[in-house]
C-alpha cells in the first residue's frame, strides 16, 4: 500500500481528548434524487465478464445508485457500532471504515463526525483500485465527491477508511452513490484467511507520521492511521486488521494514568459502551505496542508488570493459540526492564507463544515525525522489523501483489 497522504493529532504524551463543537449531518440535503436502477430478476441476472471478478457478489437486489451503508452489503473493515445519534455505522480506530466494489464512473459519500473542530478536523481515506489514496477532510455532514472519471465498465476495489484518530471524533459513513446506471458488488475478499490484531496508542494511530518539516494547519493533517507498521504488516500478508489504538493511551493503573487499555479493548467500538464478541475474529498474530504513555506519566516497575501480566492473561484467555508479540522502544525505553521481566516470568509459566520484540528510533537516517512520533519511513522499517519474526513464527509469505 503506497500512500503519500496523512496527518497526525495529539501528542502521545497527553491521555486528554480533543474538543469539537459537535454537528448532524445535513437534514436539508438539496442534492437531487438519483435515478432509480432497476432490479433484475434472477432469470436476468447477467453472466460475469471478464472484468469481473468471480470472488464478487454482485449485489441484485439493490434498486438505487445511493446506497445505505450496512454490515450485510458492505464490508466492515476493523471495528464498529450503529451510532444512534447518526443512526449510521461508526469508527473510532484508525484505519477502520467499509469496503465494497462497483461499476459506475463516478463515486460520492455521504460522512459526518462527532466532532467538527479546525485544529483536529476527522479525516476518511478513499482507496480506489491502485489510485493513490483521496484524503476527505470531513467539515461537515453530507456528500462528497471522491471520484468522477472512473472507467464505467471495470469491476472497482473500493475502501473508506478512517484515517485520523479516535481522539478526534468518530468517522460515521452513511451512504454512498455510484453513477446512473451503475451496480454495487460485495467487497473483494481478502487474499488470505490471515488475521492480525494490533493494540496501541498513538504510534499506532500513526500520529505526525507524514510530518517531514513540513507546515501544517491541524495536526491532523499530518496523521495517516492508514498507514502504519499495523496496516503495511496486513497489506503485506493479505491479511484482515483489528486495530484498537487512542493516542495517550497505555497499559494504566487506578492510580497513575493514562487510562488501562484493557476496558476499550473488551468494548465494540472505542465510542460504545457494548462488549466486543471476541469470537467474531480469532487472530494469528497479536501485536501489543504499549508502554510510552506510562512512561511519561511516571509508572514504576512493578506498576507495568502487573498491569502488563493482567492484559497478556486476559487477552491470552480469549486467543489461546496466537502469538502475541510485545513491540516496544521507538520513542521511550524507561519500561524495557519491566516488559521483559514480565514477558519472562509467562513464558517460565509456559506461554510458548509470547514473544519480545524491542525497537528502537533512527533519527539519523530516517528522520523523525511530530512531536517525536515515528514517521512513514519508521513505520516500514518498524514493519520490516516485525515482519522478520512473523514469518519466523507463522511460516507465513509476503502475498504476491
Amino acid at each position: 500500500m503506497k500512500k503519500a497522504l496523512a496527518i497526525i493529532l495529539a501528542s502521545l504524551m497527553l491521555s486528554a481528548s480533543f474538543a469539537g463543537c459537535t454537528k448532524q449531518p445535513d437534514e436539508n440535503d438539496t442534492t437531487p434524487t438519483p435515478t432509480a436502477v432497476e432490479t433484475p430478476t434472477e432469470t436476468e441476472t447477467p453472466t460475469p465478464t471478464e472484468t469481473e471478478d468471480p470472488n464478487v457478489q454482485k449485489l441484485i437486489e439493490t434498486k438505487s445508485n445511493t446506497i445505505t451503508v450496512n454490515d450485510k452489503d458492505f464490508k466492515m473493515v476493523g471495528r464498529y457500532y450503529l451510532n444512534t445519534d447518526f443512526f449510521s455505522y461508526a469508527f473510532s480506530n484508525s484505519g477502520a471504515g467499509i469496503s465494497f466494489a462497483m461499476k459506475g464512473t463516478s463515486l460520492e459519500v455521504k460522512l459526518a463526525s462527532s466532532a467538527y473542530s479546525e485544529s483536529n478536523y476527522t479525516y476518511a481515506a478513499v482507496y480506489i483500485d491502485d489510485r493513490e489514496p483521496i484524503a476527505i477532510k470531513v467539515t461537515e455532514g453530507g456528500w462528497y465527491t471522491v471520484a468522477t472519471d472512473l472507467e464505467p465498465d471495470v469491476l472497482h476495489d473500493v475502501r473508506i477508511l478512517k484515517r485520523s484518530e479516535s481522539n478526534c471524533g468518530i468517522l460515521v459513513i452513511e451512504s454512498v452513490r455510484i453513477s446512473e446506471g451503475g451496480e454495487l458488488y460485495t467487497a473483494k475478499p481478502y487474499p488470505t484467511d490471515r488475521k492480525i490484531q494490533v493494540l496501541g496508542d498513538s504510534i499506532t494511530c500513526g500520529y505526525g507520521n507524514l510530518y517531514y518539516g513540513d507546515a501544517y494547519s491541524c495536526p491532523t493533517d499530518m496523521e495517516d492511521g492508514t498507514y502504519t507498521y499495523a496496516t503495511i504488516l496486513g497489506e503485506r500478508y493479505g491479511a484482515e486488521l483489528d486495530t484498537v489504538c487512542i493516542s495517550g493511551i497505555g497499559l494504566g493503573t487506578p492510580d497513575n494514568e493514562p487510562w488501562p487499555i484493557l476496558p476499550t479493548y473488551k468494548r465494540l467500538d472505542n465510542a460504545s459502551p457494548s462488549d466486543f464478541d471476541f469470537t467474531s475474529f480469532i487472530p494469528d498474530v497479536i501485536i501489543v505496542a504499549l508502554g510510552t504513555n506510562d512512561d511519561a506519566q511516571g509508572a514504576t516497575h512493578d506498576e507495568v508488570k502487573t498491569a502488563g501480566t493482567e492484559l497478556i492473561e486476559f487477552i491470552r484467555s480469549k486467543y489461546p493459540d496466537a502469538h502475541i508479540i510485545w513491540s516496544y522502544g521507538v520513542m521511550s525505553k524507561n519500561s524495557m526492564d519491566a516488559i521483559d521481566e514480565l514477558i519472562k516470568a509467562l513464558q517460565e509459566k509456559g506461554d510458548t507463544k509470547l514473544h519480545f520484540l524491542p525497537t528502537d528510533s533512527d533519527e539519523a537516517n530516517e528522520g523523525m515525525g511530530l512531536h517525536g512520533h515515528p514517521n512513514t519511513k519508521t513505520h516500514e522499517r518498524m514493519a520490516d522489523e516485525l515482519s522478520v519474526l512473523i514469518e519466523q513464527l507463522t511460516g507465513w509469505t509476503p502475498i504476491e501483489k
